[in-house]
């Protein structure tokens, strides 16, 4: 039984000076570098995708169904590493995750078959669904609430830019060495970033090299005090500002999905650009969701210092990508390659703005025992949707020759995502799962 919501509003310790450490915004740069890696790895096959489907024969479906496996796996895996991270800890959790993914990774380049690929990018589905319950839950424990919209759009911000660099870098590495050093590379740098974050991480409240003044004003909406159990999926399903975050996972995955596995592929089938010049263009909607991704969370963020309330703020900041992202149906029924490439880099800024308002929802309405698992929830129902679009956005192509219903569909899908959020959660009142080892914020 739960106890009555509080609502949340923003951090009012006014007392608690800006602290001359940096530490917290060191995590957040290991955060934003392992969110570029993790896209890289991902971007790899469906950059490289137009060449491989030459040489090994893929359908359209077929490769449908190879995202689809990487989409079952990243599904299932985020309630799991959601659960694992709340038991051991993001120190361990976030390590094993990495180095699983890197494997994988890296295993892309000695597959030679459809078989082969989906076995593959399974195992990257596996790893990689680590990175956002871990990220989130990071940011939940080493940022105050007024910062955290701004940490979760510059961390999610790596999404972006692991998009941006991988065209030239992996155009690069299959001209020189082939299409299998594009793998082996791509896989073989988040083997570093585990050792960094193995060395530099440990909690906030036993951190050895965190200022006093630093852990005082992360700490200053409350903080546990001891080791607190994760809180089950089951004591979280029922409730609907948990199905607020899902649904707008499930609305805006999937379009997120379509730009990241199938614009490079729209690019070859429609506008015949071949890999060097798609490298050319293909960066620039993703420098552009870079912009996205931090100006929606610094809105928020500065709405909420400027005396707004966290559901005036955030709601505003939705708003603003439900009533931009509909400009990009019209993607569909053009061949004008500047016109395309602007109408899907402005998609994909307002889709990181988006992201970096929802995923802060779940750390102004849920204790941060139970970050991780919600966060896991949601990755389930946005990624179970992904899943499904995935071979559907094949048999599409291959039945109408056209990637046009995909545009329309990402056009009406925000829309809907944002009337679900206001909805199920009208007000982002804090909700009290009874977990009486963690302060309520004030």
């Amino acid at each position: 039984m739960h106890t009555p919501l509080i609502e949340s509003g923003p951090s009012n310790v006014s007392a608690v000076p800006r602290p001359i450490g940096r530490l917290r915004w060191i995590i957040c740069l290991l955060l934003f570098l392992a969110t570029t890696i993790n896209y890289i790895d991902r971007f790899a096959l469906s950059f490289l995708a137009k060449p491989l489907q030459q040489q090994f024969h893929w359908s359209d479906s077929g490769y449908g169904w190879i995202l689809f496996t990487f989409q079952a796996a990243y599904a299932t895996m985020n309630v799991v590493w959601g659960t694992i991270i709340d038991k051991i800890g993001l120190r361990k959790g976030y390590t094993i995750g990495v180095i699983w993914w890197s494997i994988a990774a890296m295993g892309h380049a000695f597959a030679r078959s459809i078989w082969g690929f989906g076995f593959w990018r399974l195992q990257l589905g596996i790893g990689e669904a680590v990175n956002w319950p871990a990220a989130i839950k990071t940011i939940a424990e080493w940022f105050p609430q007024r910062e955290r919209a701004t940490a979760t759009g510059l961390f999610n911000g790596g999404a972006n830019i692991g998009a941006m660099v991988a065209p030239p870098i992996l155009a690069f590495l299959v001209w020189w060495k082939g299409w299998e050093a594009a793998f082996l590379f791509s896989g073989a740098v988040g083997f570093v970033w585990a050792a960094a974050w193995w060395v530099i991480y440990r909690p906030v409240l036993n951190h050895p090299t965190l200022a006093d003044d630093e852990r005082k004003w992360i700490t200053q909406d409350g903080a546990a005090t001891t080791t607190l159990k994760s809180v089950p999926w089951s004591q979280l399903i029922g409730e609907r500002r948990a199905w607020a975050f899902i649904l707008g996972k499930m609305f805006s995955d999937p379009i997120w999905s379509f730009f990241l596995y199938w614009f490079p592929k729209y690019l070859g089938d429609e506008l015949h650009l071949n890999t060097t010049q798609m490298a050319s263009v293909v960066w620039i909607p993703y420098l552009m969701a870079d912009f996205g991704s931090i100006g929606g969370g610094w809105m928020s963020s500065v709405l909420i210092q400027k005396g707004w309330s966290v559901n005036r703020a955030r709601k505003t900041a939705l708003a603003c990508t439900a009533c931009t992202i509909p400009f990009v149906g019209y993607a569909g029924f053009t061949h004008n390659l500047p016109v395309v490439i602007f109408l899907v880099g402005l998609a994909l800024a307002m889709h990181q703005w988006w992201s970096a308002n929802l995923f802060t929802l779940t750390s102004d309405m849920f204790p941060t025992r139970a970050v991780g698992t919600v966060v896991g929830m949601g990755q389930v129902g946005g990624s179970g949707m992904a899943m499904i679009v995935q071979p559907l956005i094949g048999y599409c192509h291959e039945t109408f020759h056209s990637y046009t219903p995909m545009f329309v569909a990402a056009a009406v899908a925000y829309p809907i995502a944002f009337a679900c959020v206001h909805v199920l959660a009208p007000n982002l009142g804090r909700v009290s799962l009874d977990l009486p080892d963690e302060p309520t914020p004030a």
